[in-house]
C-alpha cells in the first residue's frame, strides 16, 4: 500500500461521550459518614460509570484501602467522627503504598483555612457541597487522566 502523507479520518464515533466514558474503569473511594450525601455521590458515580468502595469514617477508610490496591482515587469529607478528613489525608500521604493517589476533599465548609489545611496536607482538590455533579466529575476524570500519564512512565 502507498502512503500517501494523508492522515487516516479521525474516528468521531466517541466524539459525544464526556471524558470519564471514555477512561478505563475506575475504583474511587468514598469517605463520607453521611449516609444522604453518600447516597447522593453513589448515584453520581454510578451513572458516570465509576467502581467505588464506601467508607463512613476514617478508620474504615483505612481498611478498605489495605483491603482494595485497585483504589485510584479518594474523595474524602471533612467533618467525620475519630479521625477527621485532614487527619486521613495525612494518615494516607505518610504510607508509601497510598502516597500517591489522588485525593480529593468533599466539603461543606467554605471557608479559607479548611481549604488551605486540605491542600497542605496532601489533596489535589476540594470541591463544596452540595456537590456540582459537572464540576466533579471533571475534577475525577481530570486527575486519573493524570494518574494514567503517570502509570505510564
Amino acid at each position: 500500500m502507498m502512503d500517501t502523507g494523508k492522515k487516516p479520518p479521525k474516528d468521531k464515533s466517541q466524539d459525544h461521550l464526556p471524558l470519564y466514558r471514555l477512561l478505563k474503569q475506575k475504583v474511587i473511594l468514598l469517605v463520607e459518614d453521611d449516609p444522604g450525601t453518600r447516597k447522593m455521590l453513589k448515584m453520581m458515580l454510578r451513572e458516570a460509570n465509576f467502581d467505588f468502595v464506601e467508607a463512613d469514617t476514617g478508620r474504615d477508610a483505612l481498611a478498605k484501602l489495605s483491603r482494595h490496591p485497585e483504589i485510584d482515587l479518594a474523595l474524602i469529607d471533612i467533618n467525620m467522627p475519630q479521625i477527621n478528613g485532614i487527619q486521613l489525608i495525612n494518615i494516607i500521604r505518610k504510607q508509601g503504598e497510598y502516597a500517591k493517589i489522588p485525593l480529593v476533599v468533599v466539603s461543606a465548609m467554605t471557608d479559607q483555612k479548611s481549604l488551605v489545611q486540605s491542600i497542605k496536607a496532601g489533596a489535589q482538590d476540594y470541591v463544596v457541597k452540595p456537590v456540582d455533579k459537572k464540576i466533579l466529575l471533571e475534577k475525577i476524570c481530570k486527575l486519573l487522566n493524570l494518574q494514567e500519564k503517570a502509570d505510564l512512565n
